[in-house]
Parts: C-alpha cells; structure tokens; sequence
C-alpha cells in the first residue's frame, strides 16, 4: 500500500510538471508534429519513472549505529488476533475507488451509446450516416457524419476525419481516459485530453483542407454542436486558433532551444524528485549526532522487562499470519530527557499491519530511564528491531514401538 501511494503521488507530481512545462513551451507554438509526441513521451515518462530508483538501501542491523541498535524482540504468529477492518485508510480507498467506479462506468455508458448509435447509423462509402443529424467525428475505425450535408461537404468531412482514423488518435484519447478514471483526484489531469485533441485538429486541418471556404464554414458550424467525448470531433474548442493557423496567421515556432529547455526542466524534475526519495532514505537511516553518553537509557526494569512487555502487549495480525508473511520491523525513536518517548518511525517493515502493531505498542511503553551525559539527563535515539515470526510446525513424535510378543 505505501508503494501505491507513494506511486500515486510521483505520478501526478510528473503529471503536473510535464503540463506547465508543455503549457508554457510547446503548446504557444500549435505545432503537432511536436506537441503530441512530445505529450505521448511524457506521458508515458510519468508513468514509468516512479519504478525507478537510483539509490536503492536495504536496511539492515549493519547500516545502523551499533550503539543505538536494543536487542531484537521476538513475537510469535500464536499471538495473533483479526485485524481491524475499519480505518481511515478504508475510508480512503473507498472514496478513491468509488471516483473510479464513476468515471468508468461513465466511460462504459459512452462507450455503448456509440455502438448504439453506430447500431442505427445507415453504412454508406466510407462512413456511417446518421439520419437528422449534424454528426462529424469519429471513434477508432468509425467515422460518422450526419445526413443534413451536401455531398460536398460531406466529402470535405469525410477527409477530415480520415486523417483522425489513419493517425490513430483515439489511442491517445483513450490514454486520456484512462489517466483521469486512475488519476482522478488531480484537477490537472482532464486538461491533457484537451490538449491531445487541440493537436489532432491540428493535424487533421493541414492534411484535410483544400476547400478553403467551405471548410471554415463547415468549421465555424460544427462549433456549437455536441457529440461524444470519447470521439474525434470535427468540431473543437479551439476554433479561433485553429483558423488562424489555416489562415497562416500563427507565426509562433517550436525551435530546438524550446525542445532542450523542455527536456531539461523535465529532467530537473526528474532530478528533484529522485533526489527527494535518496534525501527520505538517507534520513531513515541516518541517525541523529550521538552523544556519547555515560549511561544509556533503559527500558524500567532492563532489556527481559522490555521484551516481556512488548510479547505481552503486540499482537501478530491473523490476516497475514494465515497469509503467512512475516519479516522484521526496526522501530526508531528519542528518548527525551524525561524519558519520554516521541519521534517513532518505522525504517524498515514486511507490511504496514506489522508497522502499526509495532507502533502501537511502543505507544504503549512507560517512561524509560533517560540516557546521562555528565551527570545531566540527555535525549538519546534508539532503533528497536522487532521480529514477527512464524510458528514452526513441530514434528511429529515417533509412535512407540509396542513390545514383541513373548515367543511360544
């Protein structure tokens, strides 16, 4: 669940980055031959650099400062209760996952109000024709056109939403699609499939028109109608830019310093970002200046009374003994100069459950005896390796070998 979440979070943190970046460099430009590219590698870049880590640490006994390092405490899979069911974690993935429920069911109802149409649209050359209907877009292989228009124009369309077919732009809007059902929650990521289909009219504009005329008219027509969201739609809301740039009026270019200060912000956040993960490592790890003390602080009643108090009060959860995972959680914390405990932080865990087990019962702890340095009580850092194992299925006894009968 952590790796999700921290993959969540990184994803939408390249998301949001590859949209200003693109917003503020490649998109004044309108040119397509850029721009989608550029969009379908960053897009694909953001989903795939999370994986990535370039400074991998396993934390072990040995990465830790020895002095710091308690005795091991060992609790058994016997003293296992159910796990709670109800948390805000629950509550979370509800919320989340009932957004995602919407959305792609909304996505599913679209879907098969397409077929139906497609269903009742008449299969002329090329095209289906929908009876009554100002239609002009197109889905994957499919392209619709009403029956209100001349030949001509229909002629016109049909071109257009040729390109929309032969380039494959329902892929990216169905990427589109798919990025705002997982992604949701971010505001940003339903302006990325306005931004695909700003390039597709784009490219569909330079290799359709010929008309010059009748296409604008045509352009300016199909504006105020609405179809499909999950289509290639002749009409768009970029229609103001898009005949500007028929016109030859958009002058703005896309020159290779934009692409490398592109690239190059994007890489800074890429760099930022890995730096940010190696900075949260380093700081599980890295353990606060120590002082050299004369007399470490103890658990009341030493290390037998700390281990008896944590076998007794942790509990091994049930769901993951079943599962049978088990493994080692190394619980850091201060020891305050009132032998309070505070600052906890689980370095290393096989499993959340085990971490909030773990923490749970360091909650629970009475005040230790602070560590003294120079007859004056100092804070000290510790880190507790608690070890949740399993039962180890004892074999079975050898049956007696029942005595030999006497011989007769």
């Amino acid at each position: 669940m952590e790796f999700t979440i921290n993959y969540f979070i990184e994803v939408n943190l390249f998301l949001i980055s590859l949209y200003l970046i693109y917003k503020g460099f490649i998109q004044p430009a309108r040119n397509y031959k850029i721009s989608r590219p550029l969009l379908l590698i960053g897009v694909a870049l953001s989903l795939m650099l999370p994986f990535f880590d370039f400074q991998i640490l396993n934390v072990t006994e040995s990465n830790l400062s020895l002095p710091s390092v308690l005795d091991e405490v060992s609790v058994s899979a016997s003293n296992s209760v159910n796990d709670s069911p109800i948390n805000w974690m629950f509550w979370v993935k509800t919320v989340y996952l009932t957004g995602v429920f919407i959305l792609f069911s909304k996505f599913i109802i679209q879907l098969l109000q397409l077929i139906k149409v497609k269903s009742q649209a008449v299969k002329r050359n090329g095209h289906f024709e929908i009876e009554k209907s100002p239609a002009a877009y197109s889905f994957m292989k499919w392209i619709f056109i009403g029956s209100e228009y001349s030949p001509k124009e229909k002629a016109i369309l049909l071109r257009h939403e040729q390109v929309h077919v032969n380039k494959r732009h329902s892929f990216d809007i169905l990427i589109c699609q798919a990025l705002q059902i997982i992604f949701w929650p971010n505001p940003l990521i339903y302006k990325f499939k306005s931004l695909f289909q700003e390039n597709h009219e784009y490219q569909a504009d330079e290799l359709s028109w010929q008309e010059r005329d009748s296409y604008l008219q045509l352009l300016v027509l199909q504006n105020f109608n609405q179809f499909p969201s999950i289509t290639n739609q002749f009409k768009s809301s970029h229609l103001k830019l898009r005949i500007m740039r028929l016109k030859n009026q958009f002058k703005t270019k896309v020159t290779p310093a934009k692409i490398g200060l592109t690239v190059a912000l994007f890489a800074t956040t890429l760099f930022i970002n890995q730096n940010l993960k190696a900075t949260s490592v380093a700081n599980e790890t890295k353990q606060e200046q120590l002082i050299e003390v004369d007399k470490m602080a103890e658990f009341p009643g030493g290390q037998k009374a700390l281990m008896k108090f944590i076998q007794k009060n942790i509990i091994f959860p049930k769901s993951k003994a079943v599962k049978g995972l088990s493994g080692k959680v190394f619980m850091q914390f201060n020891i305050l100069e009132d032998g309070t405990l505070a600052d906890f932080k689980a370095l290393k865990s096989p499993h959340e459950d085990f971490t909030a087990q773990a923490l749970k019962v360091m909650k629970k702890m009475p005040k230790w005896i602070p560590a003294e340095k120079d007859g004056k009580k100092v804070k000290m850092q510790l880190t507790l390796p608690i070890n949740f194992k399993l039962n180890t299925p004892s074999s079975p006894s050898t049956p007696p070998v029942p005595p030999a009968p006497p011989a007769k």
